[in-house]
């Protein structure tokens, strides 16, 4: 079907245009089938794609020009594909439902993907430079290696994934729930992470120089050894965090919340802790350094 196509020349008494949205519907209602069978087994589809962009010209054949918000149910049948290495450069996957599909070493450069469930994901080291990743779901998503410099992942739900040493320096998270999220030795160099969700989070030796983190939550994190040089700490949340070996030289904290956070071994000699807001077990603000 990807090679030939449908063999619609067999239908008599038809015109191209209509042989043509029979063959769109008979293609579409393949994929339905087979996505209806993967969704019972949850086992990756395997589909011989004889190009890295057939998937995307075929998808551009379901999911023509829209012409509101609505996808067609292409987009709810595309969970358990197997589509590593495929190119989607700058492809409209505005909330697809990629539920566990292996988009590894996927090309997804500047791709559309607002409000995507791509939750249980496969993208170890997938192309998602300049991504639109806003409110997407990728909890329990494989990133090892991803490359995310420059994506929105505004608000997304990032619970639970795995981007350990992948490269995040200057990504927009404002707002995104890392809670219990492994990013360790991750590079956060520069990002935004205002208002973000880090409970919990795995941030060892993680780079974090810069980085805003104004009002984070950082409640029982993990930053060992971490690099906050410079970063906005402002009205963050880092009580019980354990922030051993942590460079916090320059680091803002005003307002930051660190009762009962393990500072072991930290050099506080250019850190300015007079602002802190140390509490207690109620949240109650106390007066003094405990």
């Amino acid at each position: 079907m990807l090679r030939q196509g449908m063999p619609m020349e067999e239908l008599k008494r038809l015109t191209f245009l209509q042989m043509s949205q029979q063959s769109r519907n008979a293609e579409e209602a393949l994929l339905v089938v087979l996505n209806t069978c993967a969704r019972v087994t949850k086992k990756i589809s395997e589909i011989n794609w004889n190009k890295l962009d057939s998937f995307g010209e075929w998808l551009s054949k379901l999911q023509r020009q829209r012409i509101d918000l609505n996808n067609t149910l292409t987009f709810n049948c595309l969970s358990y594909l197997n589509l590593a290495n495929r190119i989607l450069i700058l492809k409209d996957l505005c909330q697809a439902n990629l539920l566990g599909v292996n988009l590894q070493w996927a090309n997804l450069e500047r791709a559309n993907l607002v409000g995507a469930n791509l939750v249980g994901a496969n993208l170890v080291g997938t192309n998602l430079l300049g991504a639109n990743l806003v409110g997407a779901d990728l909890e329990g998503a494989n990133l090892v290696g991803a490359d995310l410099e420059g994506a929105n992942l505004k608000r997304a739900n990032l619970e639970q994934v795995d981007l350990k040493q992948t490269y995040l320096g200057g990504v927009d998270l404002e707002g995104a729930d890392l809670g219990r999220a492994n990013l360790q030795q991750a590079d956060l160099g520069g990002a935004n992470l205002q208002q973000a969700d880090l409970e919990g989070a795995n941030l060892q030796w993680v780079n974090l120089v810069g980085a805003n983190l104004v009002g984070a939550n950082l409640q029982n994190a993990y930053l060992q050894g971490a690099n906050l040089q410079g970063a906005n700490l402002e009205g963050a949340n880092l009580q019980r965090g354990i922030l051993q070996g942590a460079d916090l030289q320059w680091a803002d904290l005003q307002w930051a919340k660190l009762r009962k956070a393990d500072l072991e071994g930290v050099d506080t000699e250019n850190v300015d802790l007079s602002q802190v807001i140390w509490v207690d077990d109620d949240g109650n603000p106390l007066n003094e350094n405990p």
